[in-house]
Formats: structure tokens, C-alpha cells, sequence
């Protein structure tokens, strides 16, 4: 008997699986199989360390139905991947340029992750939905189930569903790194000003105004909104910034009579920066991060 047919006979004596529905679970996983979409399925199994050679047996945990409806959503992001592809250099220059270390040394992600949900929502979920409403009835009748009561499960455990498709997502981007070409971010300060300003102003309702080359007073941008006002100061480096951008934000929020500063970064700041912002009040973001608090 193999290790898996072992692990499964556990499952059954122990209860966690019932007899009865062991082979219809079996069954669902194989036609994921048929599909070639049991990779996109990854992110449904609670060990994170998973990989979509080894999720089996946390798959087959999952409630037979749960599990249908899985198979019909891992088949859908199957679809959707080429397109992931397609875009796989620019989220993963976005992912190297989101993640960071704080102070202590641990990995900040969270910018990251919003972003990706972004992504999910703008590109991934349209795609889904104009995709269910025009694929075969075959696929739902393949997994015993049918169009409306994929659509009821999807409504129920939408948030289930975007975080392991988030997750599924992640996973892709690593795997497939070593085989992309990051594009050519090699833009100067000023574009990288004038690029922030003006994703601000189309994917937010604040207004963003760059501030003259000369004599800005270390203020690159001026947000407003309603009564309220933020300077930004943009930092385009290939290596962390450190104390000099924070005190001329500082400088500058006092200069504008500005109700907060930010310094924005693509590449992180220094320890001393960190410290520094918390004891002015000036605040630090990557372009990522930047654009999900304003959003």
C-alpha cells in the first residue's frame, strides 16, 4: 500500500472522511486533473508550503461539494493564465518593488498582497464572470453541478475564493521567475514623479499636483482633498533612501502648511530613515503602498 493509500485509510478510520464520500472526492480530483488545472487548486489547502505536485490529500479533506466548485474555479483560472503570463513581468517588477524588510528584519508584504487584490478585482474577476456566463454546460455537468449554483457558491465564499486565488497567483509568479524578463524600470526621477502623479489622479479621487523643478522646498507632489493636504516627496534609487528625504518632507510640510508628508520609494529606506519618520510623523511608502492607502 502506498503512503498516500495509507494516509487515506487513516482519514477514513479516523472520520475525518466518510467512506461514502471518498470516492466521489477521488473522482472530482481526477477530472481536475483532466483539465490540467489542479495547480490553480493549491491555494484552497490550508499548508502553506504546499506545492501543486503535493496537495492531494488536503484537497481531498475538503467537502465533496466545496471541492466541485473548486474544480470549476481552478478550470476558470486555467483559462485565465495566459493571460497571467502575459502579464507576469510587470507583477513581478510590482512584487519586487512592493515587498520589503522593516527595521527588525521581517518581510512587510501587506502592500503586496493588496495590490494583487486590486489585480484580482480589475483583470481576473471580469474575466471569471464574462467567462462562466459563456463556457459549455458540459464543464458543470463534468463536475454534477450547474451554472447557477456555481454562482451561488462563488457569492458565499467570495472571500474564501480570493484569497486562495491570491495566493495561487503568488505562487505562479514565483515559480515561473526564473523564466521572466522584469521590464526596464530604468526611468529618471522625474518620470517616476510625473508616473505616481498621474496614477493618482486617474485611479483615485485625490487630486495630484506636481510641483515645480526648482525651488519645490523637497515637495515633488501636492494631494489634496476636501480640506486636506499631503506633500510627497518621490525617491527613484537603486539602493534605500535615508535621512535626507524625511527631513525635507518634513521641511516641506511646515513650508506648504501641509497636513501630512510622505516619502515614496521603489526601492525601501534605510533603518535611520525608519526611525527618523516615526519620531517627525512623516510617513513611508513604496508606489504600491502608496497608491492602496490613497485608494
Amino acid at each position: 500500500m502506498s503512503e498516500v493509500q495509507e494516509e487515506i485509510k487513516k482519514l477514513v478510520m479516523s472520520g475525518e472522511i466518510t467512506l461514502s464520500s471518498l470516492e466521489n472526492r477521488k473522482q472530482i480530483l481526477q477530472n481536475i486533473q483532466e483539465f490540467e488545472s489542479e495547480a490553480w487548486t493549491i491555494g484552497f489547502c490550508k499548508e502553506i508550503s504546499l506545492t501543486a505536485e503535493d496537495n492531494f490529500l488536503p484537497l481531498l479533506k475538503l467537502d465533496d461539494v466545496f471541492l466541485k466548485h473548486v474544480g470549476i474555479h481552478s478550470v476558470l483560472l486555467k483559462k485565465f493564465s495566459s493571460k497571467l503570463e502575459e502579464h507576469l513581468p510587470i507583477l513581478l517588477s510590482k512584487k519586487d518593488r512592493a515587498i520589503r524588510c522593516d527595521e527588525f528584519g521581517d518581510t512587510i508584504s501587506k502592500g503586496w498582497f493588496s495590490y494583487l487584490e486590486k489585480y484580482y478585482k480589475d483583470k481576473i474577476e471580469p474575466f471569471i464572470h464574462g467567462t462562466h456566463d459563456s463556457i459549455d454546460s458540459e464543464l458543470f455537468e463534468h463536475f454534477e453541478t450547474t451554472r447557477l449554483k456555481h454562482l451561488v457558491w462563488y457569492e458565499i465564499n467570495k472571500g474564501e475564493v480570493i484569497r486562495a486565488t491570491l495566493k495561487n497567483i503568488d505562487f505562479f509568479i514565483e515559480f515561473n521567475r526564473e523564466n521572466t524578463t522584469t521590464p526596464d524600470i530604468n526611468i529618471s526621477g522625474t518620470e517616476y514623479e510625473s508616473r505616481i502623479a498621474s496614477q493618482i489622479n486617474k485611479e483615485t479621487t485625490w487630486d495630484a499636483e506636481l510641483t515645480k523643478a526648482s525651488g519645490d522646498q523637497g515637495a515633488d507632489i501636492i494631494l489634496s482633498k476636501s480640506q486636506l493636504t499631503i506633500i510627497v516627496q518621490t525617491k527613484y534609487h537603486s539602493s534605500k533612501i535615508g535621512n535626507s528625504a524625511v527631513q525635507e518632507a518634513f521641511s516641506a510640510k511646515k513650508y506648504y502648511g501641509a497636513d501630512l508628508a510622505f516619502v515614496v520609494s521603489n526601492s525601501g529606506f534605510t533603518k535611520s530613515a525608519s526611525e527618523l519618520a516615526d519620531a517627525t510623523g512623516v510617513r513611508l511608502f513604496s508606489d504600491v503602498e502608496l497608491m492602496s492607502f490613497l485608494s
